[in-house]
């Protein structure tokens, strides 16, 4: 896109300063005509395109409780590794431990 931006500055700098007239003058401003033409084509086609937003991501904290098993997810806070003990488990108040770290994703891809 880029190339075809600048071999159409090119061109139309050549025209202006009248590279354009002579005996091929014809052909050569119908050449420019259609490199202008395909450049407001290009230009209209991505006018209207924004770039897609990134699927809304959180990391997220699993924690499983060694002695009953139960398992809770809370978001990752800095700091956190797998295997660290952390908060009191609410069924029996034994410490949890960290068992995963993972990227969950709120929008579907």
């Amino acid at each position: 896109m880029l190339a075809v931006g600048v071999l159409l500055i090119f061109l139309l700098i050549l025209y202006v300063l009248g590279y354009g007239s002579g005996e091929l003058g014809f052909n050569i401003t119908f050449i420019y005509l259609v490199f202008i033409a395909a450049s407001v084509v290009l230009l209209a086609r991505n006018f209207g395109r924004t770039v897609p937003a990134e699927a809304e991501a959180r990391i997220v904290s699993e924690l499983r409780c060694p002695s009953c098993g139960f398992t809770l997810q809370k978001t990752f806070t800095n700091g956190d590794y797998i295997s660290k003990k952390d908060q009191a488990c609410p069924k029996d108040g034994t410490q949890t431990m960290i068992q995963k770290i993972f990227v969950e994703n709120s929008k579907p891809a």
